[in-house]
C-alpha cells in the first residue's frame, strides 16, 4: 500500500501532538516496507513510559492514533494501516517471541506433551499464532 505524503505527515503530527500534550519530547520518523507496511518510529528519552508494561501503553497509543487518523480520513474507501514502534521495542519483542516459539517447537520434537507458552497480551498472541502458521504449519 502506498500512502501519500500528506497522510504520512498528518499521522506524524497526530503522534507528536498527542505525546507533546502529555509532556513527552519525541521525534517521529517513518518507514514504509513491503513486509511490515508503514511504521512510525518514535524516539524519546521516556521510552519506558511510552511502551508500558508488556507494550500495553504503546498498543493503546497505536489504537488512539489509528482511530483519529481514520476518522479524519472518513472519505477514504480503505482505512490507513500503520503501526507504531518506540525505540525499536516491537522489533526486539518480535524477535524474542520468535525465539520463544522456536524453543517450544524444539521441545515438541522430543516430547509428545503440549507446550505452554508464557502469558502475553492479545496482540502478542496474535503475532505468535501467525508466526506459527507461517513457519510451522504442522504445529497446532
Amino acid at each position: 500500500m502506498n500512502t501519500d505524503y500528506e497522510t504520512i505527515e498528518y499521522i506524524k503530527k497526530v503522534i507528536t501532538d498527542i505525546l507533546s500534550s502529555g509532556g513527552f519530547n519525541v521525534r517521529v520518523e517513518y518507514e514504509q516496507s513491503l513486509v511490515s507496511g508503514l511504521i512510525f518510529h518514535i524516539n524519546s528519552r521516556d521510552s519506558k513510559l511510552l511502551i508500558g508494561r508488556q507494550g500495553m501503553t504503546l498498543q493503546a497509543l497505536e489504537l488512539l492514533v489509528f482511530a483519529i487518523v481514520n476518522r479524519h480520513q472518513k472519505d477514504s474507501e480503505q482505512p490507513v494501516r500503520f503501526s507504531l514502534d518506540v525505540d525499536e521495542y516491537r522489533s526486539h519483542r518480535q524477535w524474542q517471541l520468535k525465539q520463544i516459539v522456536k524453543d517450544a517447537v524444539s521441545k515438541l520434537k522430543y516430547s509428545k506433551e503440549p507446550i505452554v507458552l508464557p502469558a502475553m497480551p492479545r496482540h502478542e498472541r496474535k503475532f505468535v499464532h501467525n508466526y506459527i502458521q507461517e513457519q510451522f504449519p504442522h504445529i497446532t
